[in-house]
């Protein structure tokens, strides 16, 4: 595996099923045709990017085990698993934590309440970049760092639209992230700054099409649609920008980032 080596899971059951989120909305019946079409796209555009793909079985009853992002945080060969904070979701840490210990990572579950894996937590440079608010405990953080070699940075998300970190922050580099800033409360983004970390504001529209939940492989970075701000900066910066519609996805408060997990970082 290289650092472009991703774990997605075929989206066979997604549906929104109930609403654990303020996104999800049970009169917003997925079309699965189109839901795969959009899977398919970002699959393709990982690949084309260089990225590799690993892949977890789908099950049934777990209709949000596509968003793999959540099952779990790798660190090294550690894979620190999740514990959802939501019934609905529990059940698919048992299925991540299998397939980590199949592939020959040690598996940890971290003290100090619920954890969302990366959704929440993600690497960028020597650092771990942890949210908290609204799926994450921030007590966990401490169990955490006590478990790895990286400074951990904690985030408070303060708007529930943007429940996990990365709906609104994105690493571009070790020092610079993509954030949409209001859904961080003041005392998180001046901790960000003091971690000498620089953060460029997203507008609020695009933040809503979830322009901050991005897959960065080398100098691609694979976008949803509609994001046309976003895409100009990241492009000022160097960056080539590939659009993939996530809209059936987003239904579910989730696009390309939350459906992929990071099997090797840092």
């Amino acid at each position: 595996m290289n650092q472009q080596t991703l774990l997605m899971c075929h989206p066979n059951y997604y549906q929104v099923e109930y609403q654990i989120n303020p996104w999800m909305r049970q009169l917003n019946i997925v079309k699965q045709a189109q839901a795969l079409t959009q899977w398919q796209a970002l699959q393709m555009a990982i690949e084309d990017c260089g990225g590799t793909i690993e892949y977890i079985e789908p099950q049934p009853k777990l209709p949000d085990m596509t968003f793999t992002a959540n099952g779990g945080l790798v660190v090294g060969r550690q894979f620190f698993v999740s514990r959802f904070k939501y019934e609905q979701r529990q059940a698919e840490a048992a299925w991540f934590a299998q397939w980590f210990d199949q592939h020959g990572y040690q598996v940890i579950e971290l003290d100090g309440g619920c954890f969302e894996g990366n959704g929440d937590a993600m690497i960028m440079g020597e650092s771990i970049i942890g949210g908290y608010g609204w799926r994450t405990d921030p007590t966990v953080y401490t169990a955490l760092a006590q478990n790895v070699n990286y400074a951990v940075v904690t985030c408070e998300l303060v708007d529930p639209r943007f429940y996990h970190l990365d709906t609104c922050f994105l690493p571009i580099s070790e020092t610079q992230a993509l954030c949409y800033l209001p859904a961080l409360s003041e005392a998180s983004v001046q901790r960000l700054t003091n971690h000498h970390i620089t953060l460029i504001d997203i507008p609020l529209e695009e933040a809503q099409h979830f322009a901050a939940n991005a897959i960065k492989i080398n100098q691609h970075m694979i976008i949803p649609s509609n994001c046309p701000a976003t895409q100009a900066i990241l492009e000022s910066l160097q960056f080539t920008v590939h659009c993939v519609d996530m809209t059936e996805f987003i239904y579910a408060g989730g696009a390309c980032r939350c459906l992929t997990l990071p099997l090797v970082q840092g």
